[in-house]
């Protein structure tokens, strides 16, 4: 009962104020529950006449929500998955490239974003990184110079992020 007036209180502004450093609907929501139940489980160590409740709990959802974006930064950029997925491909030990199913569902996922693409970027993307081609046997194969080819290997990876 009291878990559900405290949550009806403040939920509002636990959810504004994660959104505002979040800017990801579905990220706010999460940090959201997750301050509501440390707060919960962490209540007796908020001391009254310290500093008010609302204040304690705006500073608990700060350090939430930029705990959330760090994690979410700290997950592998698409180059880096594309260089790992790379890796898998041309490594011949079994182990390594039947290791997760996580990674085959990274490859996957890379190759569905990379086929919205526009076509030059994503086959540019693909002979540089899966292929392992340099940029000079690109610009020859493709029929542009070294810089369009360059040009399109970086908005793909822009694109991409």
């Amino acid at each position: 009962m009291a878990l559900r007036v405290l949550i009806d209180r403040h939920a509002r502004m636990v959810r504004r104020l994660a959104m505002n450093i979040l800017s990801d609907r579905g990220d706010a929501e999460d940090v959201a529950q997750d301050v509501f139940v440390s707060v919960w489980n962490n209540r007796e160590k908020w001391v009254q006449g310290e500093a008010k409740f609302s204040t304690w709990l705006h500073r608990v959802t700060i350090n939430r929500a930029i705990d959330r974006r760090r994690r979410r930064q700290a997950t592998p950029q698409p180059i880096e998955v594309i260089t790992a997925v790379a890796d898998a491909l041309v490594c011949d030990d079994r182990s390594i490239q039947d290791d997760s199913l996580e990674r085959r569902e990274d490859i996957d996922a890379l190759k569905q974003e990379m086929q919205r693409l526009p076509k030059n970027q994503g086959r540019a993307l693909q002979m540089f990184y899966l292929q392992e081609r340099d940029v000079a046997s690109m610009a020859t194969e493709m029929g542009l110079t070294e810089q369009a080819i360059r040009s399109l290997l970086k908005r793909g990876r822009q694109a991409l992020k």
